[in-house]
C-alpha cells in the first residue's frame, strides 16, 4: 500500500499549478481564445490565435467543497491549532467531494476563415477526484464510536486520479447569422493513473467487542513503473510516450436570440481512457474483524504492548492485497457541462449568467453565476462574477485581458476573495497566461454582418416608383 500511496502523492504534487476557472472563462468568451475550450462554439474575434507553452496557460485550483481550514481546525487557548474530526464531521454533507482538476496548454493554433473556426490543441492534463461519506471523517473522530452499539458505516468511499496527454482537433462553422456549432474531437493517452472502487464498510461496537467488515475491492494503477521500478528509467520518455489510449468529444451551440442577446451551450470531456500499459491491480478480499478484548491474565503476566501490536498486525494481515499485473481497466473523464446567457448594452456592458455542473464517479456539482464585462475598445477587457459554489454565495471573481499589438495578457480568478481569507475558502485559483493574436474581425466586417442581418428582419418596401 505505501508504492501506491506513493503515486497518488506523486499525481497531487505534479498539479499544484494546474487546473480551471469555467465561471470567468466562459464569460469572456469571444475575449480570449482559452474560452474556446470550455465551448467549441465560441470563436474568438481574431482570426489567427497562437498559445505557446507555459506562456499561455498557468493556473492553479483546489476545490474541496465544504472542507475548508475553518471547518477542521480548533485553536486552543494556547493559540495552537488542532485538526478536529467532529467539527469538520458536521460541517459535511452526507457524501463529499475533493477535486482538482488541470491543463497545462503546450501549443494551440486558431483559425478564423470566413464562417469557419478550426483549432488544434495539445494539453497536458490531471484529473483527481476523491468522493468520501461523512462517517469516513466521524470515525477518526470517535475512533470506535462514542457510545455502547454505536455502528459507523462508511460506503462511496472511492478514488480517481490520470494525468493524460490531450491532442484535440476542434471544427466550429457559422451556419447562418445568429447560429454557430462546434466540435472537438480529442485523441488521450494516459501516462499516470489510479482507481479505487467503491468500498463498503462498517464499524460495529459494543461495551465490549468491536467488529469491523470491509467487502471486497480493487485498486487499478496504470504507469505503474513510473513509481515501482527500482532500474534506471527514462521518465521524459515515459512521459511523453502515447500509450493507454482513449477518445473523448466537445460539443456547443452558439445562438443570437436578438442583436442584443446570445445564449450558449456546451458539452465538454465525453470520454475515457483506457489503461493497457503497465499496470497494476491490488486485489483486496472482504474483511471480518472482531476483537473482544484481552483476557485478563495475558494482561497480568505478559507485556501489554506486545499484545496491542500482535493484534494489529492480526488485522494489518487481512488488509494485504493480492497483486496481479497487466489488468486492463478503464477511467470516465468528468464530464462538463455549460449553459449560458448574455446581454450587450452598448459597446461596452455585457451581462452574464452561467450554469456549470460536473459528473465524477456518479456525483453532480453544480454552479450558478452572474457576470459584467466592461470592454475598453479593442484593447482592455475588464470582468467581474458572482458564484453560487459548494453551497455558497462567498465567490467573488475578477479578470482582466489586455492587448498590446499583437501580444495579449490576461489574469483570472474565481474566488479572488480566498487569498485574503483562505482559511474560509473551499475553492482557490489563480489562471494567467500570455497569447499572440493577429487578424482581428475589422469593424466593416462585423457592420457588413449585422447590416445583411438587419435587410433579413426588415422586408423591403415598395414605394411604387
Amino acid at each position: 500500500m505505501r508504492k501506491f500511496f506513493l503515486l497518488v502523492g506523486a499525481l497531487f504534487i505534479g498539479i499544484t499549478a494546474l487546473a480551471q476557472s469555467q465561471m470567468m472563462l466562459y464569460q469572456f468568451n469571444k475575449r480570449l481564445p482559452q474560452s474556446n475550450q470550455l465551448n467549441p462554439s465560441l470563436f474568438p474575434d481574431y482570426k489567427v490565435s497562437v498559445g505557446l507553452p507555459v506562456l499561455s496557460s498557468t493556473y492553479a485550483t483546489f476545490n474541496g467543497g465544504k472542507a475548508t481550514f475553518n471547518n477542521a481546525f480548533t485553536r486552543s487557548d494556547d493559540d495552537s491549532l488542532h485538526f478536529d474530526p467532529q467539527k469538520l464531521a458536521s460541517n459535511l454533507d452526507e457524501t463529499n467531494r475533493i477535486e482538482v482538476n488541470g491543463n497545462a496548454l503546450i501549443f494551440y493554433l486558431g483559425l478564423r476563415i470566413k464562417k469557419n473556426f478550426i483549432s488544434l490543441a495539445l494539453n497536458e492534463r490531471v484529473d483527481v477526484g476523491l468522493t468520501y461519506p461523512r462517517t469516513f471523517v466521524e470515525l477518526i473522530g470517535s475512533g470506535n464510536g462514542s457510545a455502547d452499539g454505536g455502528l459507523l458505516a462508511f460506503d462511496n468511499l472511492g478514488l480517481q486520479a490520470q494525468a493524460y496527454h490531450e491532442l484535440a482537433l476542434g471544427y466550429g462553422r457559422e451556419i447562418n447569422d445568429k447560429l454557430s456549432i462546434g466540435f472537438r474531437a480529442k485523441m488521450l493517452s494516459g501516462v499516470v493513473g489510479a482507481s479505487v472502487d467503491n468500498i463498503s464498510a462498517g464499524l460495529l461496537t459494543t461495551t465490549d467487542s468491536l467488529y469491523l467488515y470491509s467487502g471486497a475491492f480493487n485498486v487499478n494503477l496504470g504507469g505503474y513503473d513510473l513509481i515501482e521500478s527500482e532500474e534506471d528509467i527514462d521518465i521524459f520518455q515515459a512521459a511523453t510516450a502515447f500509450g493507454n489510449t482513449g477518445f473523448a468529444f466537445d460539443f456547443g451551440a452558439n445562438y443570437d436570440v436578438t442583436d442584443k442577446l446570445n445564449v450558449s451551450l456546451s458539452v465538454t470531456d465525453l470520454g475515457s481512457i483506457n489503461w493497457t500499459d503497465n499496470n497494476r491491480q491490488l486485489q483486496f478480499s472482504e474483511v471480518k474483524y472482531s476483537f473482544n478484548g484481552f483476557d485478563l491474565l495475558d494482561v497480568l503476566e505478559g507485556d501489554t504492548d506486545s499484545l496491542f501490536q500482535k493484534e494489529a498486525d492480526a488485522l494489518v494481515e487481512q488488509f494485504e492485497p493480492d497483486t496481479v499485473d497487466n489488468v486492463e481497466f478503464s477511467t470516465k473523464l468528468s464530464t462538463k457541462l455549460y449553459a449560458g446567457a448574455s446581454y450587450q448594452l452598448g459597446n461596452a456592458h455585457t451581462f452574464g449568467l452561467l450554469f456549470y455542473g460536473d459528473v465524477f464517479r456518479g456525483t453532480f456539482n453544480p454552479a450558478f453565476g452572474i457576470s459584467y464585462n466592461l470592454t475598453l475598445g479593442h484593447i482592455w477587457t475588464i470582468g467581474v462574477n458572482a458564484s453560487y459554489r459548494n453551497s455558497s454565495f462567498k465567490n467573488f471573481g475578477i479578470g482582466t485581458a489586455l492587448k498590446l499589438g499583437p501580444v495579449q495578457l490576461y489574469f483570472l480568478s474565481e474566488n479572488i476573495m480566498a487569498f485574503s481569507q483562505i482559511q474560509d475558502a473551499s475553492l482557490v485559483d489563480a489562471r494567467l497566461g500570455m497569447n499572440l493574436v493577429f487578424g482581428k474581425m475589422s469593424k466593416s466586417e462585423k457592420v457588413k454582418k449585422q447590416k445583411k442581418t438587419k435587410e433579413k428582419r426588415e422586408p423591403a418596401i415598395d414605394m411604387g416608383l
